[in-house]
């Protein structure tokens, strides 16, 4: 899947959630532009931790978001606070690797399920 259809995944459900760009990057904790880019596929290196942010936002699976899963629907589905984005958003600002970002999140997912 390539980076505009990622964008139109995104762009549908932040509509479908009644969520302006705004809404949704102070969610996320990124900037209004930077969801922008998301949503039009010119951002120039998808970032799993934004993508997961950006899921949990919408309420949705992160791997159908980048194509990997036809389940858009998260199974287990858990309240999200304003914890979950700071968490992301520290974890971003850390530059935290992407297998360490994966096994933090499945943590936290697993934490927050208690």
């Amino acid at each position: 899947m390539n980076n505009k259809e990622i964008g139109e995944r995104i762009k549908t459900k932040r509509e479908e959630n009644h969520l302006t760009i705004s809404e949704l990057a102070k969610k996320v904790g990124v900037a209004d532009s930077t969801i922008s880019r998301y949503e039009r596929g010119i951002i120039e290196k998808i970032k799993l931790p934004v993508i997961q942010s950006i899921a949990a936002a919408l309420g949705v699976n992160p791997v159908w978001i980048i194509g990997e899963s036809t389940e858009c629907e998260i199974k287990e589905k858990f309240v999200l606070d304003d914890s979950y984005f700071s968490f992301a958003k520290e974890m971003q600002q850390k530059k935290v690797s992407k297998d360490d970002m994966e096994k933090l999140w499945k943590f936290y997912d697993m934490i927050k399920k208690i």
